[in-house]
């Protein structure tokens, strides 16, 4: 199909056939990003949409009826490559829901 780019690993992937968009959860650049099925698949063709810090281990994505992009990602399975214990006193899950509309709104990969 093509080539994403340099440290693209994904954790997970999900398709919104309304706007013709897939994104993506990638594990190694702690963001989501998305590609419009209508273009090549490269890298000047791959957007971001959500790129944080706190979005350490990206794992599930999905988007609903209702137009919603869903995400979480989680710090637990960090904790196996390390000795620490988890800290219930700190965030160890998050949860992120934004329209697919808003999501691709100014990237490559809104249908212009």
């Amino acid at each position: 199909m093509g080539y994403r780019g340099c440290d693209s690993q994904t954790a997970s992937m999900t398709a919104d056939y309304n706007y013709g968009v897939i994104f993506y959860a990638e594990l190694q650049s702690n963001k989501i990003t998305c590609w419009n099925m209508n273009k090549p698949l490269n890298p000047d063709n791959i957007g971001v949409i959500f790129e944080s810090n706190n979005l350490q281990y990206p794992v599930n994505l999905f988007v609903d009826s209702r137009g919603y992009l869903w995400f979480n990602a989680g710090s637990t399975p960090i904790l196996y490559f390390t000795a620490d214990p988890l800290d219930l006193s700190k965030i160890n899950k998050r949860f992120y829901r934004v329209k697919v509309k808003d999501a691709i709104h100014g990237t490559v990969c809104e249908d212009n």
